[in-house]
């Protein structure tokens, strides 16, 4: 049987792979050999989705989650959480509102009997409330939301669902034809998109998430409970909240959490979620008669939608629907985010003063140049009262409660009637990080090509002029690691002029590995002419955008986004307590080894290799195509490795063994520029690791490919120049060194940059040779596990078409369909320790 590696530093005998893996590993490390595996990050949010969240109602999955919320969650005396969190009137008199008595049998019995009796009491309540924005509650515990498809933690349902009474809201929840049964019950189908509050019924104590027997003064419990069944249910509630927080608009929400007579209220925001002490309402019914009443008396804004938007008027959406993108399938997608069920369209505002200036935007591409913008304003014809872009269902979002919460849309520039890319995310109020729109306005005004072109960006802010920000985070006691306060998180949006598509829709390889040059180009221009270090090199982050040029020529070109970790150089060097960032799987090995190593050029540069190896692996004809068990084995222990020693997360001891061996982990038809590349990239890659990790075994040397010399365009001429430079440096290194005489290839772009200009100098027809095939990872042999999981993701987006700095995620920029992140990163993993350090900094100042 074929082994993983021609060196075996990964392959095994197919009789013996799996173990063989797991025995090559450290002590405290697992690398997964399941379909049931460890995850790519310990944290649940910091699981991009390039391993997309595997099965949510998997047990280890439900853990993690859990897990993570433990630590983001505090609890608060009753009375302190009302008076901070639902101020309000206090309740009429009997008089004015009548409210019917708890059948107190009803709550002691099955979780339907309690979940009817809450909705007869909450109704009398509803009803009784003069405010404008009226609420039904519903039993809906048996009717999952039939909208709820492709979307993360599918078919779940909520116990009672408080509603609007509008019609929009009425003809989506409402069942139909109700029976006189049903309606004498409340019963209605969860809808994640109208729910305004909700709560969840237990009867059973050992399957409650949080603590309702008394304690002893002495012996105080965790308001959180331990235990199998606990453990699940605050994995749901957080699965609910991540539901809220990802269909619709909102800063912040509410919950409740009932049981036998009891309940807790809860306040969710992107820091975290406030717990109340229980009240016993079976005893003092009007505790929660008063937190009913509360909630009903507030406006949509102290309810925690975000004010700055509102539904969409027919005419706006139907102008949405008419703008032509620069692609077709731009133009589909689109149609699919509007008039999804489930997905209502609206209008979001953003300040004028959030508009960038385009006066020294420099060009995109040195190839290409767009088409001018046809639908351009001057200033006087710009609107005075703010920006609008009107967005339907999320092209991709981030599927846990807490962290950046990264959600992006094809939204419709309704000043410029065109179509653009809006991202909205979380961010961390510190001084290190550098706003998102700032720093794309920085790279393009300096020359920095590849990267999106920014047209909007900004904290967002009500009319007042007050941030949108987290509150959570004052409660929260310090990180036990850091000792430091967690950071504000502040709402953030940016708009960009281009839509790409993933990296995984390449048309050919040849197209994947000029898009990921181009990636590598903005990557190096960026650091040598601004200083920045991009920190999150993964496949959700390297696009493929369309469009026609001013010839009307069809263009492809790569793009390298989703800049809100980066770093500016004089930071990295003077860092007291440098973390790591990125998305898991891309991870250099160093990074996920060691966790206090500090972020240099070489690991994003060896990014970019585990990226290219990646999409081969599921897109390239190659050596285990046909082999599923053993090819899954081997990307889940080069890319999903983890474990902790020191309580630090660690990975990346098959990915340096693989590194060190000198060979690529992948072998596809040898007398190709595509295996030519991988040989190139595993070489640099070795020569660095044995400049910085110590001697090796010998590797042999090879050949250089032919160059097409036919080809007379710009971009062909420049790969020829590059490479023939590239050539004359290294001939006497190719041909006598051996490759055991270490040297820094990754400290800087050079050797990669050339590498990949070798191959693109290649004739077209020698492309040709290289076989694309169907997605492996969508096999049924990788069903259930991460990578599977990704791929489905990716999958489902394509049909309906539908990243992480702090402890979030990283789905990020205009990353169509993307997870990034269970990238959450993402989502990635988020450089939390160096927020945290800022933070604590701030606090003392």
């Amino acid at each position: 049987m074929e082994a993983f590696t021609q060196t075996g530093e990964i392959r095994a005998a197919s009789s013996s792979h799996q173990a063989t893996a797991r025995g090559s590993t450290p002590t405290g490390t697992k690398p997964p050999t399941d379909i049931n595996s460890t995850p790519v990050h310990a944290k649940a949010s910091s699981v991009h989705t390039q391993s997309v969240a595997t099965n949510f109602k998997d047990e280890g999955v439900l853990q993690r989650l859990a897990k993570e919320m433990r630590s983001k969650m505090v609890e608060m005396d009753f009375d302190q959480f009302m008076s901070l969190y639902m101020p309000g009137p206090g309740l009429p008199p009997e008089s004015v509102l009548e409210i019917p008595d708890f059948d107190e049998n009803k709550l002691m019995t099955s979780e339907n009997n309690v979940c009817i009796e809450l909705c007869r009491i909450a109704q009398a309540i509803l009803d009784g409330c003069p405010g404008e924005e009226k609420l039904v509650a519903k039993n809906t515990r048996d009717h999952p939301d039939s909208s709820d498809y492709h979307d993360y933690a599918e078919q779940l349902r909520v116990d009672v669902s408080f509603y609007p009474t509008h019609g929009d809201a009425t003809a989506d929840y409402a069942l139909p034809h109700e029976s006189s049964e049903q309606a004498s019950q409340f019963r209605a189908s969860t809808r994640w998109a109208w729910i305004s509050l909700l709560a969840e019924i237990k009867t059973v104590h050992d399957q409650c998430a949080f603590e309702f027997e008394k304690s002893k003064a002495d012996d105080p419990k965790p308001f959180i409970r331990p235990g199998k069944g606990a453990t699940k249910a605050l994995a749901q509630m957080a699965q609910y909240a991540a539901k809220l927080f990802r269909r619709q608009h909102r800063l912040h929400l509410f919950t409740l959490f009932v049981f036998q007579g009891q309940a807790r209220v809860i306040r969710w925001d992107r820091a975290g979620a406030i717990v109340s002490t229980p009240i016993d309402f079976k005893k003092e019914p009007s505790l929660l008669h008063q937190v009913i009443w509360r909630y009903a008396s507030m406006d949509q804004v102290a309810r925690g939608f975000d004010p700055t938007v509102v539904r969409a008027t027919d005419n706006e959406i139907a102008a949405m629907r008419r703008c032509e993108g620069p692609a077709a399938w731009v133009n589909e997608a689109r149609d699919n985010a509007l008039g999804q069920p489930g997905w209502p369209v609206y209008k979001i505002k953003m300040r004028t003063n959030d508009l960038i200036d385009q006066q020294g935007i420099q060009q995109l591409s040195e190839f290409f140049s767009e088409c001018d913008d046809s639908n351009a304003l001057d200033d006087t014809e710009r609107p005075t009262d703010g920006e609008y872009f009107i967005v339907g269902r999320r092209h991709f979002a981030t599927d846990f409660p807490t962290g950046r919460g990264t959600r992006g849309y094809i939204a419709y520039d309704v000043s410029r009637k065109r179509l653009v890319f809006l991202k909205d995310y979380w961010r961390a109020h510190i001084k290190s990080s550098t706003p998102e729109g700032e720093v794309l306005r920085l790279m393009r005004s300096e020359g920095v090509r590849n990267v999106p072109t920014p047209i909007a960006a900004g904290v967002v802010q009500d009319d007042a002029g007050v941030k949108q920000q987290t509150r959570t985070q004052a409660q929260l006691p310090p990180d036990q690691r850091t000792k430091c306060p967690s950071p504000t998180q502040e709402h953030y949006r940016l708009v960009v002029k281009e839509i790409g598509q993933r990296l995984d829709e390449h048309e050919s390889t040849k197209e994947l590995v000029e898009v990921m040059f181009d990636a590598l180009s903005a990557h190096k221009q960026a650091w040598e002419l601004t200083k920045l270090l991009h920190r999150d090199i993964s496949a959700g982050n390297i696009l493929i955008y369309r469009f026609t040029d001013i010839n009307g020529k069809l263009c492809v070109i790569g793009l390298l986004i989703d800049w809100d970790l980066c770093k500016f150089q004089c930071y990295l060097e003077t860092v007291s307590r440098p973390a790591r960032s990125g998305t898991w799987q891309f991870m250099s090995a160093r990074l996920l080894r060691n966790p206090g190593k500090r972020h240099e050029v070489a690991d994003d540069l060896e990014s970019f290799v585990h990226v290219l190896n990646w999409m081969c692996f599921r897109f390239c004809l190659h050596d285990l195509s046909e082999k599923p068990d053993i090819l899954k084995t081997c990307i889940l222990a080069l890319y999903e490795e983890q474990g902790v020693e020191n309580d630090e997360e660690i990975g990346g001891t098959h990915k340096r063994k693989q590194i060190r061996s000198g060979e690529p982990p992948i072998e596809v038809d040898p007398d190709t520029p595509l295996s030519e590349l991988l040989k190139d990239l595993a070489s640099i890659c070795r020569k660095h690791y044995l400049a910085v990790d110590g001697p090796a075994l010998k590797s042999k040397p090879r050949g250089a490919l032919a160059v097409d010399v036919a080809s007379r365009d710009a971009r062909s001429e420049k790969y020829q120049r590059i490479a023939a430079a590239h050539r004359l440096a290294n001939v006497s290194g190719s041909q006598q060194a051996p490759v055991e005489t270490g040297a820094e290839t990754l400290k800087d772009h050079q050797e990669m940059y050339g590498a990949f200009a070798c191959v693109l100098a290649a004739p077209s027809e020698l492309w040709d040779d290289v076989k694309r095939t169907t997605d492996r990872f969508q096999l049924p042999e990788f069903k259930k596990s991460p990578v599977y999981q990704y791929s489905a993701e990716q999958s489902s987006r394509r049909s309906s078409n539908s990243k992480r700095s702090l402890e979030g995620e990283s789905a990020d920029l205009a990353r169509p369909g993307s997870s990034k992140r269970l990238r959450s990163s993402t989502a990635g993993l988020q450089s939390l320790e160096e927020e945290l350090e800022e933070a604590g900094a701030a606090h003392e100042e």
